[in-house]
This record gives C-alpha cells, sequence and structure tokens, in this order.
C-alpha cells in the first residue's frame, strides 16, 4: 500500500469523493457507535513497547553491559538491544506494524477512546454517521457525522449539510481533534466559515494526548454546538454572496485573478499551458451542472473555486485529496471569498 493511501473506511449510500469506485460504500447508515467503528476498520488499538537501540558487539569478552540489554548473536555477530531512555514505540495491536516511535511522555488516545469522545459528543438528534477510516498504515484515522439539518443559498438547486469530523494520530505528529465544515451536495464541496475567513483552527476543537482526555469531553461538546454557529456564518455570507449578481467581466476577472499568470520572463511555455488549462478548468465548472442556478452570482464564483480546490486540482493520492477537502482549512478557498468580494467592489 502506497504511504499516505486510505486502507479502510466506509461512505453510506453515496460513493465518497475520495473513493470514486466505490470499494467502501454501504447502503445504510451504521446501527449502532460500535458498527460504525468496525466499518471504519479501526478495532484495533494503538500500543506502547520500548524502544531500542541496536549496538554492534565487536568484542563480547570485554564489553560493558547493561542491566536491560536484550543479547542477540546473528549470523553476522553479537549484538545488543537497548532501551532508549525518555522514548516508547508506538505499533498497532493486530498486525504489530510500527508507526512511530515518540517520547515516554506521549499519552496515546486509543481508538476506543476516540469513539467514547465520539458517542458522547453526538449525543445529539439529526447527527448521522457517513463515513469513517484509516489512513497511512493506521498513522492517521477518522469518523465523519452529518448534522441532518439541510439547507441552501438563494437561487442554489443543491442542499448544503454541516458536518463533524473527528481526527486522531497515532503518530505524535498532531493532537486528536474536531474539525467543523459543511459539504454541497451536487459538487461535494467542503466550505466552511473558517475556510472564508481563513482561519486555521476557527473551526476546530483540539485534544492534547494527555492522561485526562476524557475529563474534557463537555468541551468537546461545544465543539458540536460550535458547528450550528459556524455554519449559520458560513449560510448567512452564502445568502449575502448568491444575492449579489456578477458580470461575465467580472467573471472573467475573477478567473484571472485566482489563477494568475507569473510574470513574464520567469515563466515557462509549460507553465503558461498550465496556468491558462486551470482557468478553462474553472471557467468550465461555471459554464457545467453544479453551478447551474449560480453560476452568474459572487456565491458561484466562490463555489467554482472551490470545485477546482477540492477535485479538480492535482493530487498525489485519495489520502492527500481526502487531507486538503476535509481533514485540515484550504487558505486558497479563503483568497476566493476575499477576490470576490473584491471583484464585486471593483465594478465592471
Amino acid at each position: 500500500m502506497p504511504a499516505g493511501d486510505i486502507e479502510s473506511m466506509f461512505s453510506v449510500r453515496v460513493n465518497a469523493w475520495h473513493d470514486p469506485q466505490g470499494r467502501f460504500t454501504r447502503d445504510r447508515y451504521p446501527s449502532s457507535i460500535a458498527e460504525a467503528r468496525q466499518w471504519a476498520g479501526q478495532g484495533w488499538e494503538p500500543i506502547e513497547e520500548p524502544a531500542y537501540e541496536r549496538v554492534r558487539v565487536d568484542e563480547p569478552a570485554g564489553y560493558a553491559y547493561g542491566e536491560e540489554d536484550v543479547v542477540v548473536d546473528l549470523v553476522d555477530g553479537r549484538y545488543v538491544f537497548r532501551p532508549i531512555a525518555g522514548e516508547k514505540r508506538i505499533l498497532r495491536s493486530d498486525t504489530r506494524d510500527h508507526l512511530r516511535t515518540v517520547l515516554d511522555s506521549y499519552e496515546v488516545i486509543g481508538n476506543g477512546v476516540m469513539w467514547e469522545v465520539i458517542e458522547a459528543v453526538c449525543d445529539q438528534p439529526n447527527v448521522l454517521f457517513e463515513t469513517g477510516g484509516v489512513i497511512d498504515g493506521g498513522r492517521l484515522v477518522w469518523a465523519l457525522a452529518r448534522l441532518d439539518e439541510p439547507w441552501a443559498a438563494p437561487g442554489d438547486p443543491s442542499v448544503t449539510y454541516p458536518y463533524v469530523a473527528f481526527l486522531n494520530r497515532h503518530d505524535g505528529r498532531a493532537s486528536a481533534k474536531t474539525v467543523n465544515t459543511t459539504y454541497r451536495v451536487v459538487c461535494a464541496n467542503t466550505f466552511g466559515m473558517a475556510d472564508a475567513e481563513g482561519k486555521e483552527t476557527g473551526r476546530e476543537y483540539n485534544f492534547r494526548h494527555t492522561k485526562n482526555v476524557l475529563d474534557r469531553i463537555e468541551e468537546a461538546k461545544e465543539a458540536l454546538r460550535g458547528l450550528r454557529d459556524d455554519t449559520a456564518a458560513w449560510q448567512q455570507l452564502a445568502a449575502q454572496l448568491a444575492l449579489t449578481p456578477v458580470t461575465p467581466k467580472q467573471r472573467e476577472l475573477f478567473v484571472t485573478e485566482f489563477i494568475p499568470m507569473p510574470p513574464e520572463g520567469l515563466i515557462s511555455d509549460r507553465v503558461v499551458a498550465n496556468v491558462e488549462e486551470a482557468r478553462a478548468q474553472i471557467r468550465a465548472i461555471l459554464d457545467g451542472v453544479t453551478c447551474e442556478g449560480i453560476s452568474h452570482t459572487a456565491y458561484g464564483l466562490v463555489q467554482a473555486a472551490g470545485e477546482y480546490l477540492d477535485h479538480v486540482r492535482r493530487h498525489r493520492s485519495h489520502a492527500t485529496h481526502l487531507t486538503r477537502t476535509l481533514l485540515k482549512p484550504e487558505p486558497l478557498k479563503a483568497k476566493a471569498v476575499q477576490l470576490v468580494q473584491e471583484v464585486i467592489g471593483a465594478g465592471a
């Protein structure tokens, strides 16, 4: 499996945008938290074991062995495996695959604990689990819940749903967290108020990897309540943009400014071709079915930019596609909102 690829997951009824073949699609929602965890492939746990360094022993008779040394005689000689002070290994309980060596102060938040948090946070009406899975050999696990509270911007034939994602890393590279976003069904765009404002943490709630993670569940519930606030703010801005018409000249100005051409003399013919291709792709989105009803509005420009960023722009793997559409804010979406406001203000 390529590094960073999706190992296991589930998606309800519709193929996920990062799983176009539908390998992991289910025909119903999970009936329980336990079933959602099973479908996500998260039945295993991250476990801790000591970290060792391997030292070759060239002169066994005179070597100073430590009390905790593990001596192993191999074909090519004798080796000592010595515990590394201040470090430990994180492994998978099912395969015993090594995930990462971390400081021994790092507290693992296991998959079971994560689902306890999810169950507590989502103990509210109108919450449905739509997807969950495992990425990069188990280093990243996630679950995604939908608030069954659809809305639509004026003139937009597509509904949009609020979502909250639960993310957990087992390699020490980031804390466990919840992330709020929204999802426009017709184009599978993810967009939230934090994207619009360019915030890195405005829609996130972080759980530090410490022993008292379960003590913070009440704080975490605020994340779900915050999703409704975040959604309301984005809905208000979306309505304002949807009611703002744009002219053909403003549309073209937005496209060329969103995908700018580098200064002459600093670019090759290949770069020019790539820029023109990207601009053509955004124009095609604006003229396509996903922008019907909104193509000549400021909201349509923002959604076209979002669709390009989420689904048309090249990505290295399904996992990197998932990461940039769902698991972290996209700064260029904030650029799209800011740019469309500038284009409107400039007039044309």
